[in-house]
């Protein structure tokens, strides 16, 4: 079994050797390539491959002939054809828990650093100002926090919410849009924990962000998409929204250079933009070495899990 880990990725020494003794090769490959023909160059004869961050085409995989399971190191795996790959017998699978805790944490530190104003009152200090009346916050307890999306983050969110005496409402996947308008218009703290499919794109467009309060926040730790980036800028210089804390975006720059559109969002004051980091933790490495070895055995064995269906 040839094992290909075709962009970077980040795993203890521990991990490395043990998933090279259980592929018969395993190459890894420590920067991004910079287009599908070097992408196809690298996994041309792989059995499986496990790609961090570069997305996999139907045309990769349609040039894939060896190509049998495609591991996605992550929750989402919008990046990944999945239907391109069921058609060419390809099984995808997925690693669904390593970082729930990491990012359902990150989550409350941006709910802190939003509603109080930390990174603002700290960004202007380091310029030597020192203005402490200007940075006046909102205190959580008995304000509204509503979930969209409740799934193994969305619920540990709640958990930590409740704890500091919040009010936690939440919409799923089988909550009516009228009811998902509600939740939005009735939130003081909007969050969204909620995998990015073809329903979900764009599902917080400008008439739900309009919907929200004048004086309520939005969290995004999800996926980019599914908030209509250019409505955001705009209801966001409209001054409609209190702030908005960001660490995910459409169209991110993998292994480059932040669009103009995500500078212009990102030099919002009221806005807490971090470049993809919810997930990235010590703990949350080591489990997702566990959970990528844990794969690797289970397609050696012939009885995979946590396998994507199209």
């Amino acid at each position: 079994m040839k094992i290909i880990f075709p962009d970077p990725i980040d795993l203890t020494e521990e991990h490395i050797k043990t998933i090279e003794k259980l592929g018969g090769v395993v190459i890894f490959y420590d920067n991004i390539p910079g287009s599908e023909s070097d992408v196809l160059g690298r996994i041309s004869d792989a059995d499986v491959i496990i790609p961090n961050w570069i997305p996999i085409t139907a045309h990769i995989i349609q040039n894939a002939p060896s190509l049998r399971f495609i591991i996605v190191p992550a929750v989402g795996y919008e990046s990944v054809d999945v239907k391109a790959a069921s058609s060419a017998g390809i099984m995808v699978v997925n690693c669904p828990t390593h970082n729930s805790r990491a990012v359902a944490e990150y989550t409350i530190a941006l709910l802190f650093s939003l509603t109080r104003r930390i990174i603002e009152a700290n960004t202007d200090f380091k310029y030597g100002e020192w203005n402490p009346i200007r940075y006046t916050g909102i205190e959580l307890k008995d304000k509204k926090l509503g979930l969209i999306g409740y799934g193994t983050i969305g619920k540990i969110v709640g958990q930590l919410a409740l704890n500091i005496g919040m009010k936690v409402s939440y919409a799923n996947s089988k909550t009516p849009a009228d009811e998902l308008d509600k939740l939005l218009a009735s939130s003081d703290i909007i969050s969204l924990h909620l995998p990015l499919t073809d329903k979900t794109r764009h599902l917080i467009d400008e008439r739900r962000l309009q919907l929200m309060r004048r004086d309520a926040y939005l969290i995004n730790t999800a996926r980019g998409a599914i908030i209509d980036q250019k409505a955001l800028i705009k209801v966001l210089k409209s001054g409609h929204l209190s702030g908005a804390a960001l660490d995910v975006f459409e169209n991110e720059p993998h292994g480059g250079k932040p669009s103009q559109e995500l500078l212009v969002l990102a030099h919002y004051r009221n806005v807490i933009a971090t470049p993809h980091i919810a997930f990235n933790t010590s703990e949350a490495v080591y489990r997702l070495g566990e959970e990528l070895i844990a794969n690797i055995k289970s397609i050696r064995d012939g009885n995979p899990m946590n396998v994507i269906l199209p």
